[in-house]
C-alpha cells in the first residue's frame, strides 16, 4: 500500500472546498480531503461518475451520509481524523462564567433551527463541559505534538 500525494491549500473552509471540487469535476485533482459534507454529498448522491468517495476521516460514520465507511473500516484500523470546534475563554475568566458560557452555548447546540443549519453543513454539533473538552486537548496533544515533529513543522 502507498501513494504519493501532495498538498494544495485554498483559503478558507467554504469557498476552498467548492474550488477543490470543482478541480475534481474538471479532473485536474484525484484526492481531495473536503472537510464537509454539504459540498460533497450533492455529487455523491447524484451518482456521479467523477466522484468517488471512499471514506469519512473520523471515529464513527457521519450522521449525514452514513453508508460511507470510515478510513479504519476501509482497512487503515486506528486511523481517525475528527473535525471538531471549541470554545476558549481567558484563563483567569471566573470559574461561574466559564459554566454559564458553557451552559449557554450546550443549550444553544440543542435548538432544532442551530441543529439543522449545522447538519446542513456537514457537522455533527455536540456540547460537553469544560471539564471533557480539557481532557478532549489533553489526549489530542501528544498526538498533533508527534505529528509536527515527525513532519519538521515549525511555528513561525
Amino acid at each position: 500500500y502507498g501513494a504519493y500525494l501532495s498538498a494544495s491549500a485554498f483559503a478558507g473552509a467554504g469557498a476552498g472546498l467548492h474550488h477543490k471540487i470543482c478541480h475534481v469535476l474538471g479532473g485536474t485533482w484525484d484526492l481531495p480531503h473536503a472537510a464537509t459534507h454539504a459540498v460533497v454529498l450533492p455529487h455523491v448522491r447524484a451518482k456521479s461518475d467523477k466522484v468517488k468517495v471512499f471514506a469519512v476521516t473520523g471515529t464513527k460514520r457521519a450522521q449525514a451520509a452514513p453508508e460511507i465507511p470510515t478510513v479504519a473500516e476501509s482497512g487503515l484500523p486506528g486511523y481517525a481524523f475528527d473535525v471538531w470546534y471549541g470554545m476558549v475563554l481567558p484563563g483567569a475568566t471566573p470559574r461561574y462564567i466559564v459554566q454559564k458560557t458553557s451552559a449557554e452555548i450546550v443549550r444553544l447546540l440543542k435548538a432544532p433551527a442551530l441543529r439543522e443549519r449545522f447538519t446542513a453543513a456537514g457537522l455533527e454539533p455536540s456540547g460537553s463541559t469544560p471539564e471533557a473538552f480539557v481532557a478532549q486537548l489533553q489526549r489530542e496533544i501528544p498526538t498533533w505534538r508527534k505529528v509536527a515533529k515527525e513532519a519538521n513543522i515549525q511555528v513561525d
